[in-house]
């Protein structure tokens, strides 16, 4: 099943799928919400044991009928109420998102009500069910990030690994030997998808923590930052397709044989201002990646 407000070459190859008008995303998830409650198509044990808030959100929720969403959204009350059963009765139900909501006004909230869902039937207690918005294998194959690992870059001191999940956590730990005290970040805004907001924000607001953000806008987090270095827009680079297509925003389209792909490795990376660092620390195997995704979800029936 996928739910996007364009038919895209995915949308023509599902079983369903689901056009609501753009920007309307959320008044579907709250509309899917509240059938569920209603209907009682919930995972009464795991709303119980994991989460908290439920009652504040059925009250939330009880006023986004499906006739007040279909209206919002452009569908009919009928295709709302199907989806809600299927995603209510089908518990090996995941989701799968990517990144273009948070490009988005209100993109926040979209992915907040979207990871309700599977905490209401309790997707996330199956194999195979809940909620991912990357698996990022694409980057993976596509960016070698073992030359971290070098010698030269550890000034003879033992590298540790401290992850982003943790963030909050790794910034206002007073045990931790030695602190972080410079944070440079790019491609993300952590103090809306990392965990504990909250955490992140009092680590940001250290006296000590000199804080690098490279960035196109004012998001939360480079509004911690000590320095905003200007994150070159998409409009103004070159893309580059796993199918073998070059673009430039202009409309140009061109095919490329091996030897216009390893061009492209030497001359055209990610955007420009982390280009020349990546490429001297022989970061780089393949240029920059371009992700475009409302969101999907798929049936595992078992």
């Amino acid at each position: 099943m996928v739910i996007d407000p364009l038919r895209t070459i995915t949308a023509e190859a599902a079983d369903v799928f689901i056009q609501p008008l753009p920007g309307t995303d959320v008044a579907l998830m709250l509309a899917l919400m509240h059938i569920l409650i209603r209907d009682e198509l919930l995972d009464v044990d795991y709303i119980t044991q994991y989460t908290e808030g439920f009652e504040e959100l059925k009250e939330q929720v009880s006023m986004w009928t499906p006739v007040r969403a279909a209206e919002i959204c452009g569908i009919t009350v009928e295709v709302i109420e199907s989806l809600a059963h299927d995603y209510g009765t089908i518990k090996r139900a995941f989701i799968r998102t990517l990144i273009g909501a948070e490009h988005r006004e209100h993109g926040v909230m979209f992915f907040r009500t979207l990871t309700c869902l599977p905490m209401l039937t309790g997707a996330w207690r199956h194999k195979g069910g809940g909620f991912s918005r990357s698996v990022g294998s694409y980057a993976a194959t596509n960016i070698d990030d073992s030359v971290f690992d070098i010698p030269s870059l550890n000034a003879g001191k033992e590298r540790r690994s401290l992850s982003m999940n943790h963030l909050g956590r790794v910034l206002n730990d007073a045990t931790l030997a030695p602190p972080v005290k410079m944070l440079f970040v790019y491609n993300g805004n952590p103090l809306v998808t990392a965990p504990n907001a909250e955490l992140i924000r009092r680590g940001f607001e250290r006296e000590d923590l000199f804080t690098v953000v490279s960035e196109q806008f004012m998001t939360d987090t480079a509004k911690y930052a000590d320095v905003i270095s200007r994150h070159v827009p998409k409009l103004n680079n070159w893309m580059w397709f796993p199918h073998g297509a070059i673009s430039i925003w202009d409309g140009i389209i061109k095919q490329f044989s091996h030897w216009a792909k390893a061009l492209l490795t030497l001359n055209f990376g990610v955007d420009s201002q982390l280009r020349v660092v990546l490429l001297s620390l022989n970061f780089l195997k393949t240029t920059s990646r371009c992700w475009s995704a409302r969101f999907m979800i798929l049936m595992l029936k078992g």
